[in-house]
């Protein structure tokens, strides 16, 4: 184990060699490709934001134009003129010979 003196001299040359460092500035291509690189972060969540707002907008109108398509479709069923009643129970009575002239037991 270390006495305390060398744990001293130690520590004092370890300080010392922090006092003789100078202060380094960074190279402007270094600078320039950080700024550069958050950029282009921003700019891809505001695409990946754009395409998901796309899709949903898609599947929105989408939805809407198929319950459009539909309301027309059944509006115009519904008012389609249907046939009279007594001609399907004629042409049924006719069909399978159900007439009221005579009785067959």
């Amino acid at each position: 184990m270390k006495s305390q003196q060398e744990i001293d001299r130690i520590t004092e040359s370890a300080l010392s060699s922090l006092d003789n460092l100078q202060q380094v500035e960074a190279n402007d291509f270094l600078y320039s490709k950080i700024i550069n690189r958050m950029q282009m972060r921003g700019q891809q969540d505001r695409a990946a934001f754009r395409s998901l707002m796309m899709r949903l907008s898609f599947a929105l109108v989408l939805f809407a134009g198929i319950n459009v398509a539909s309301f027309l479709v059944l509006e115009h069923q519904r008012n389609k003129p249907q046939k009279p009643a007594k001609l399907n129970e004629a042409a049924f009575a006719s069909e399978y010979s159900l007439t009221n002239n005579g009785y067959n037991y």
